[in-house]
């Protein structure tokens, strides 16, 4: 994998880092819910420890990072887990740490700044800085 980085990053081509996987794509369609044109869905995990799947969802307006609390596809509640700065934009969700619990990896688009919050459930329990890339560059689930 480190060859394929160090290609990516010398060749400026993009770059794909694995951090999750879903599997076959479903044979239906199931209606959970509604957000706001300015909410974007971008990772998942199980934020609460309780077996199931949950939504990870930034307002793009406030920079609010919400987790929608899921049992299978009915929607069972929701915790604000922080707001950031409108440049620091949340890039997907996966266990970094090996815990068994997911962490969120964050960009910034104004320095071009990676990080990773490692999660305890719904806290943050610390960051860890991974590097700064040009803007232009983009972490991609």
């Amino acid at each position: 994998m480190l060859d394929s980085l160090e290609s990516a990053l010398t060749s400026k081509q993009p770059f794909h880092l694995g951090v999750s996987s879903f599997g076959p794509v479903p044979s239906e369609t199931v209606k959970i819910g509604k957000i706001s044109t300015t909410h974007q869905i971008l990772g998942s995990g199980d934020f609460n420890g309780d077996g199931n799947i949950d939504i990870l969802i930034q307002d793009t307006t406030t920079g609010g990072i919400t987790v929608w609390y899921m049992d299978g596809t009915t929607y069972v509640g929701s915790d604000r887990l922080a707001t950031v700065p409108a440049s620091l934009h949340v890039c997907g969700a996966g266990d970094f740490n090996g815990d068994g619990k997911p962490d969120i990896i964050l960009q910034d688009t104004v320095t071009g700044e990676r990080k990773i919050w490692l999660m305890d459930g719904k806290n943050h329990d610390s960051t860890v800085t991974v590097g700064t890339l040009p803007v232009e560059w983009q972490i991609v689930d």
